[in-house]
């Protein structure tokens, strides 16, 4: 079951605004808002939806509210809009917090104009998504536990939504993804991110040690990062992601050398001088 499917004939409260169709015209949009942003740009948001189809279990999709998954897929294709500057240029330092900002300014241009909203301020659903973009920051700039887990938007939905939640899956499936991202020109040498049950494996063609070595490193990276939203989605039901290479790291270090045994090469009549016929004759 993809997450978008749960979106079908699902509208806001009031009956207005149609989820999955307004998530359509996201998806289409989305293509010049995230324009000249190389490594996460549209193709970045929508492998992050494929991970997140195959990294949440059907049983668990049906558990999510339908305007939690409306957030969620807005966010996946909101949350790097930051990366570009008011100038023009492209900035990964604060990217996510700009993400959050634009939103939250401009909530029209990112096609919240139809969402209800008091006086001069955002749109609640505006407000939804921008927190859950803001919330793929580093663990150290915005903690998961600062994330409202009891959100109210009487027009999205009758009942509470957790934000927490949604940011959680959001950084696991925004993750799954670093290969791509993180590794300059390595990234085109990585042929497949395949999600298992609780193992992730990033396949890459054999480069060589060192080209090795820098993806692992990337892994311990990715399950640091992913610490705070594993242990979050853990006690949900939803495994603890760990992260292997194939081919592992060790399949492509030649093993060592077994060391050398020197006395084959010793003649049969080789007779020792007077030193060695000492010191073998004191240690006897």
């Amino acid at each position: 079951m993809r997450l978008d499917e749960i979106l079908i004939g699902e509208k806001t409260t009031d009956g207005r605004i149609d989820f999955h169709e307004h998530l359509s015209r996201v998806k289409k949009e989305a293509s010049s808002w995230l324009e000249g942003n190389e490594k996460n740009g549209i193709e970045h948001s929508r492998r992050l939806e494929g991970y997140l189809d195959s990294l949440i279990p059907d049983k668990f999709k049906k558990k999510l509210k339908p305007a939690e998954v409306f957030i969620l897929l807005y966010a996946v294709y909101l949350h790097d809009i930051g990366y570009r500057k008011d100038d023009g240029s492209i900035e990964s330092k604060d990217h996510p917090k700009r993400s959050k900002e634009r939103i939250l300014k401009e909530p029209a241009t990112y096609l919240f104009g139809n969402f209800p909203s008091r006086g001069s301020d955002p749109p609640s659903a505006a407000k939804a998504v921008a927190t859950v973009c803001y919330g793929h920051a580093p663990e150290s700039i915005c903690s998961l536990d600062s994330i409202r887990d009891k959100f109210s938007d009487q027009y999205l939905c009758s009942k509470t939504l957790n934000l927490r939640l949604l940011v959680a899956l959001l950084r696991l499936a925004d993750e799954m993804d670093q290969p791509y991202m993180r590794l300059g020109h390595f990234r085109k040498h990585i042929s497949l991110v395949e999600i298992g049950t609780d193992i992730v494996r990033w396949y890459w063609e054999d480069l060589g040690k060192n080209a090795g070595a820098d993806l692992e490193k990337q892994v311990q990276k990715t399950e640091e990062a992913l610490r705070a939203a594993n242990n979050y989605l853990y006690p949900w039901g939803l495994p603890r992601r760990t992260i292997v290479l194939e081919p592992s790291l060790l399949d492509v270090v030649s093993p060592p050398q077994e060391p050398i045994d020197y006395k084959e090469f010793i003649p049969e009549y080789y007779i020792p001088s007077i030193d060695v016929q000492i010191n073998n004759f004191k240690i006897l």
